[in-house]
């Protein structure tokens, strides 16, 4: 999380965690076309590299929301994206 904090410095985190999530979306994407090991795990590393920058948005919620909301919005986030992981399957 550390270079996605410092890089958020110096780019506007909107386009940040825009570009992070296309990123991740992508890498996952084309982690269902792989037929290698060796395309999986260089997925799964980019993949890794686009969360860290997507986890960007949980900082960025705390300047929208107040601090008792937060936890709200993050736990409501977090149960959407376990539905479509539950729905995967």
């Amino acid at each position: 999380m550390l270079p996605s904090n410092l890089v958020m410095r110096v780019i506007q985190p909107p386009r940040i965690i825009g570009t992070a999530i296309t990123f991740f979306s992508i890498c996952t994407l084309f982690l269902v076309i792989t037929r290698t090991y060796a395309a999986i795990l260089v997925l799964r590393v980019l993949v890794g590299c686009g969360q860290a920058f997507v986890q960007v948005a949980i900082l960025y919620f705390s300047i929208w929301y107040k601090k008792n909301e937060v936890a709200t919005r993050i736990g409501e986030a977090s149960l959407m994206a376990q539905k479509v992981a539950i729905a995967d399957e």
